[in-house]
């Protein structure tokens, strides 16, 4: 299973790699939209059967594309992302800041809460300090509020009270 992920990862990279960012004309478009699409399949495999390095690998390049994403491929990389069974540590501090920096969030669904509890446990206290850098930011009515990524950490962040307290 960890060959066929690396094989996936390494067709996933090579479709994105022929993805132009700086593109205008609408075939050009076209052609960016079709390799994303037909990378992330790829990229699923490689974060569901890859060892840590494919996983990580896999991660990154989804985080760019979440970064590109337009509302029709959105859910399919949050989909994609949230089935990681562990969020990369190093990558969580990067991701919670996309997550809170996103302006809107068409079509979101339970697979959007999953990647955000995944980031937060990844690393509790990099993801508290990453929302708090973004602090005052300007939100708008269709952004995530701070509450997706801090409610899965409430346990850990906050001492429960007993009695007497």
């Amino acid at each position: 299973a960890q060959v066929e992920a690396e094989h996936a990862l390494q067709r996933a990279e090579f479709l994105l790699s022929n993805v132009d960012l700086s593109a205008t004309e609408e075939a050009d478009l076209l052609a960016n939209e079709d390799n994303m699409a037909r990378a992330l399949p790829l990229l699923r495999v490689a974060v569901e059967q890859g060892c840590k390095n494919t996983v990580d690998a896999a991660v990154e390049l989804l985080l760019l594309m979440l970064r590109v994403a337009d509302a029709l491929s959105l859910p399919a990389t949050v989909q994609t992302l949230a089935a990681c069974t562990e969020f990369p540590q190093h990558l969580a501090a990067h991701a919670a800041k996309l997550l809170m920096l996103r302006p809107a969030w068409p079509g979101r669904d339970e697979s959007l809460r999953r990647l955000c509890h995944l980031v937060a446990r990844a690393s509790p206290v990099p993801v508290v300090l990453a929302c708090l850098d973004l602090v005052p930011r300007h939100c708008t009515k269709e952004a995530l509020g701070f509450s997706w990524l801090l409610e899965p950490l409430a346990d850990q962040l906050a001492r429960g009270f007993k009695a007497g307290d």
